[in-house]
């Protein structure tokens, strides 16, 4: 894929690389990702987002504890944010829509990007034990935990397998635009 000049820096050099150096994280950029993350817009102005940043030796291996074996190579992160947002925090439309985890994507979003800026990469998993960090972190029945951030700076691939470091160096792969753009109405 070409580099388009007029598309922000950050926004085409970011990629969720998995080969992470174990190197800590400044608190100066940890609070710059918070920032980043607080502009984010959201229906209502509800800011529906929740973040735990985990760096402590303790709380990182509570986080390596429930990790699957398919994110095994995150264990190195210096770092991770786990997202949650909650029904009670939601912009709820009288036609059944609902924006927290919309805008709380957002927010994760601009944390990623800021995340790039700062030399760090930011991959976000799914591939976790929900229930075991809920319990792990304290976090309520009623919270959603989205999704697990996993960020540090570029390390090492010998953590990698093949698939993996196939997928670490190779081309960076997009959707041609005609499968999910449209015109003036729906022909996808």
């Amino acid at each position: 894929m070409e580099e388009n000049k007029s598309i922000l820096t950050e926004i085409y050099q970011r990629r969720s690389y998995r080969a992470i150096s174990p190197k800590k994280i400044e608190s100066r950029i940890v609070d710059s990702l918070m920032e980043a993350a607080n502009y984010a817009p959201s229906c209502f102005n509800k800011q529906p987002w929740r973040y735990i940043s985990v760096q402590s030796e303790e709380g990182l291996k509570k986080v390596q504890k429930g990790l699957n074996s398919g994110n095994s190579w995150a264990a190195r992160a210096p770092l991770f944010i786990l997202v949650c947002t909650q029904d009670d925090l939601d912009c709820k439309l009288d036609d059944g829509r609902h924006y927290a985890e919309f805008d709380t994507g957002m927010s994760v979003f601009s944390l990623l990007i800021q995340a790039q800026k700062e030399g760090l990469i930011g991959h976000p998993i799914a591939g976790y034990d929900q229930e075991l960090l809920k319990n792990e972190f304290k976090i309520p029945a009623e919270v959603k935990l989205l999704t697990v951030l996993v960020l540090g700076y570029k390390g090492e691939d010998d953590a990698l397998n093949e698939r993996q470091l196939e997928s670490e160096n190779g081309p960076r792969v997009r959707n041609s635009v005609e499968t999910w753009y449209a015109e003036e109405g729906w022909s996808l």
